[in-house]
């Protein structure tokens, strides 16, 4: 056993550890940057994942129920190896919208609405209450198991250790979590910090683990050699029925590790560079598997000395190493306990403080135009709000753990908060690939999914705890069975479990879908829709869209100073005019786009809901209403929507192909009958396809011909580089022969048609065939024989008339015959021709000089 004393005096000392890293981080960050080590440190930062629960409660639940702890592992697994494009396009997406947490993530691509974002934020509070409740009880049994306390839920309130761990977080969480207003900009001494703490927990288990069975025990042979000779061990690892409750957690593991708030903050808004994710898609399940390889041997051996002592397998890991008699692997083992449980309180009271504060407390503080009267420096106000919120979040969660923990397993509050945040699941995939997703499918989908988790997991937990009556598990509230909560309806879908995850869950999506297909978006809503589904690398150039409205670029500077600092804002629009390429002086008038822009630099603090009621502010401040920009913004959508569409349908009753390529060289528009030409796979033609992967494909294919298909392709992008017009027939080499025409546009980009004139070559190949069959037979007779047009041009002259006339044939098709014969006979043959256009069959002699005798001839 351990003094209470020595446990604080390490627990505190270990905490200072956390302080000097975390203040390290940020003063590096300051002066150096990010560091080379960021993948590394963004991988740890993600095992935040694994809580006290992973720590100690997959030991007690493996000793328990077998292998069903393989699912917290299996799942996130199978999400970075299986699904990783989700986050890596969620990540990307993101970045681009300046989304501040994941209430903000949905609300930004649902409208921007205010009222979803404050309903996402209260269910990521009260599923995140269970979970940091399970880091205090974690934190506080093991200090009862080491000094060997008899009660920890029931101790008063200055002597219970949850208590003061709670304060403790909270400052942390305070000092390196709020310092700074903009809720995008990176974390970097916490970051620090959170890494530190998984690599301590993983080191204190994997040491703890490598100890026990070959420290204690003769290694795996051994170990389960003689868990062969207890009844109890065999029956529990026995246990490999990977029924509906497995797969069930499985499902929610997969789906806490992008709905979890705290998983969101850390993978979406900390990350720094893609390339880091990227990486973490192989070094996170790393550091999984090395957690889940000595859990199995912990319990074994955990049943094997405990089993008939009462000891509670949630702390099976802690009894373990006080049973080997090193205190070094005991407080070590508890440091990493601690670590383990710490980290995640930090990190998910800093993200939903952030959405609290963003979603609910500062909309609310503008309705009640407290923001105009009270303060003009609204970035402290903004700070001081989500430190007021982490210490409301943390008491709160040691509230839920004084009412429930006593009663409930590691393992079960951390599947409640898992349920919980599966809710946010539909409508954050969905509204990542889906376009038809609305705000109402979202609205109403998570209300039900919510109240079921609430009615069919949360209140069996306070059933269990005595807060409400135990007849109503069974029998249901008023005693009507179908209102039970374990088999809700009268559904049985085998454990309660399972029960009430798929049934909130299903139920969720349900109406997520068909909601959507039944209800309208608004125009902003189709806008946010196509950004997030249709997310491209690289942003728009903005055109800067005209506003006749009042605001200047100088009166949203101001605006944004008021909640960011004066230099953060001057370099911010310094950007923007960067990429705009176009000046910005504080008196102009602010155009849509410097208005829009405004908006999202102000949701990177006040998240996508708050920045739209503050620039609504500005903006009606001086005559001008958001609902008005938005108003023109939506106009302006719809009518270059309705164009596109009569642009298309005009293009597509052409029987020519079209493809339309901008000026990046990435093609923007074509038409059906472009694509039966070529006849493209899937996923060559989108938009915003570059043009060289078009081009190589077609010369790999042989359609430009043989040579060196890159030399095609580069001949190809050199033409529309040039900008000048162009036309070529293309021979296939399926016989067919296409007519290939390039036009340059007035602002770049080119346009090309492809016209299919098989038909008309062979005609000309007809005629032309015809044309030498009919030589063969007139060049081979003595008549003179020529053809005129009305117009009296050479059509056709034989070899006789030719030879008589001392004419090239190539030299006078074309020319009027008064052009080519001497002035004399020319002159005779006038009155005859004229009678001849006239419709009327003549004949007439001429002489002429032929080999210097004079000859007479009979035209006809």
């Amino acid at each position: 056993m351990f003094h209470g004393g020595l446990l604080v005096a390490v627990s505190l000392l270990y905490i200072a550890v956390l302080f000097g890293i975390a203040w390290y981080g940020d003063r590096r960050a300051r002066t150096h940057g990010a560091s080379r080590r960021r993948p590394i440190i963004y991988s740890l930062a993600l095992a935040i994942y694994c809580t006290s629960w992973t720590f100690y409660g997959a030991v007690g639940q493996a000793a328990t129920a077998g292998w069903s702890f393989a699912s917290i592992f299996v799942g996130p697994i199978l999400t970075f190896l299986l699904f990783w494009p989700v986050l890596a396009k969620m990540i990307r997406v993101a970045k681009h919208q300046n989304v501040t947490s994941i209430a903000d993530f949905i609300a930004s691509r649902y409208g921007k609405t205010q009222s979803l974002a404050a309903f996402a934020s209260l269910v990521a509070l009260v599923g995140t209450l269970p979970y940091i409740a399970l880091q205090l009880k974690a934190v506080s049994t093991t200090f009862s198991v080491l000094t060997d306390a008899s009660d920890v839920t029931h101790t008063p309130l200055f002597g219970d250790t949850a208590f003061y761990v709670a304060v403790v977080m909270a400052i942390f969480a305070i000092l390196f979590g709020t310092r700074h207003t903009d809720a995008t900009e990176h974390h970097e001494g916490l970051i620090h910090a959170v890494a530190f703490e998984s690599l301590v927990k993983l080191l204190a288990f994997v040491v703890l683990g490598a100890f026990v069975t070959w420290g204690m025990f003769d290694g795996l042979g051994e170990l389960m050699g003689h868990a062969e000779s207890q009844l109890e061990l065999q029956r529990q690892l026995a246990n490999q029925d990977f029924g509906q409750s497995f797969w069930a957690q499985t499902l929610l593991a997969m789906l806490a590790i992008l709905c979890l708030p705290r998983q969101f903050h850390v993978a979406v808004v900390e990350n720094i560079h893609p390339n880091d994710a990227t990486k973490a898609r192989w070094l996170f399940p790393l550091y999984l598997l090395a957690i889940a390889f000595f859990v199995v041997p912990l319990a074994a051996a955990g049943l094997l000395l405990f089993s008939e002592s009462g000891v509670e397998p949630d702390t099976y890991a802690l009894a373990l190493s006080m049973a080997s008699g090193q205190q070094w692997l005991t407080l070590l083992t508890f440091i990493g306990g601690f670590s383990a449980a710490t980290g995640m309180v930090i990190v998910a009271a800093v993200a939903v403080s952030i959405m609290i504060s963003n979603e609910i407390v500062i909309p609310a503080l503008f309705r009640l135009r407290w923001f105009d009267t009270k303060a003009r420096d609204y970035g402290r106000l903004v700070l001081r709000a989500r430190r007021l919120t982490i210490v409301a979040v943390l008491a709160m969660a040691y509230g839920f753990y004084q009412l429930i923990g006593e009663f409930t397993s590691l393992a079960s509050i951390g599947m409640l908060s898992f349920a919980a945040a599966a809710q946010f699941a539909p409508a954050l995939i969905g509204g990542l690939y889906w376009k038809r997703g609305n705000r109402l499918g979202v609205i109403v989908g998570m209300n039900v999914g919510f109240a079921i988790w609430a009615y069919s997991l949360l209140m069996p937990a306070m059933i269990n705890a005595g807060v409400l009556p135990q007849a109503w598990l069974a029998g249901g509230p008023l005693g009507l069975n179908w209102l039970s909560p374990t088999a809700l309806f009268g559904l049985n879908m085998g454990d309660a479990f399972t029960h009430g995850v798929m049934l909130s869950l299903g139920v969720n999506l349900f109406c997520y879908i068909f909601v959507s297909q039944i209800t309208s978006q608004r125009v902003v809503e189709r806008i946010q829709a196509s950004l997030f589904v249709d997310s491209v690398e690289t942003r728009q150039t903005s055109v800067n869209r005209p506003w006749t409205g009042a605001t200047t670029v100088g009166d949203l500077k101001v605006l944004c100073e008021r909640f960011l600092g004066a230099g953060q804002v001057d370099r911010a629009f310094d950007d923007y005019a960067r990429r705009a390429g176009k000046p910005l002086d504080d008196g102009t008038r602010a155009s849509i786009d410097v208005i829009q822009f405004t908006e999202r630099f102000l949701a990177s603090v006040l998240g996508a809901s708050s920045a739209r009621i503050v620039v609504n502010s500005a903006l009606q401040g001086r005559g001008i209403g958001i609902s008005d920009v938005i108003s023109i913004v939506d106009e302006a959508s719809q009518v270059l929507e309705f164009n596109r569409a009569l642009l298309q349908a005009t293009i597509e009753n052409i029987n020519q192909g079209i493809s339309v390529v901008d000026q990046n060289l990435r093609l923007v528009v074509w038409n059906q009958r472009y694509l039966e030409l070529f006849r493209f796979p899937d996923h060559i033609i989108r938009v915003g396809a570059p043009m060289d992967r078009i081009f190589r494909y077609n010369a790999h294919n042989g359609e430009y011909g043989p040579g060196d298909p890159e030399e095609h392709v580069q001949l190809l992008l050199d033409n529309i580089r040039d900008g000048q017009p162009h036309r070529y027939v293309r021979y296939r080499q399926d016989g067919s022969v296409l007519e290939v025409q390039g036009n340059p546009m007035p602002g770049g980009g080119f346009v090309y048609t492809y016209q299919d004139i098989t038909q008309q070559k062979r005609i000309e190949e007809a005629l032309i065939r015809s044309e030498n069959n009919i030589r063969i037979y007139t060049d081979n007779v003595p008549a003179l024989i020529a053809y005129f047009d009305k117009e009296s041009r050479y059509l056709f002259t034989n070899r006789a008339y030719e030879q008589a006339f001392n004419i090239d044939r190539n030299a006078v098709i074309g020319r009027r015959y008064e052009d080519v014969l001497p002035v004399k006979q020319a002159e005779e043959r006038v009155p005859w021709v004229q009678r001849t256009l006239a419709g009327e069959r003549v004949s007439f002699e001429v002489s002429m000089q032929v080999n210097d005798a004079m000859r007479y001839m009979l035209v006809t």
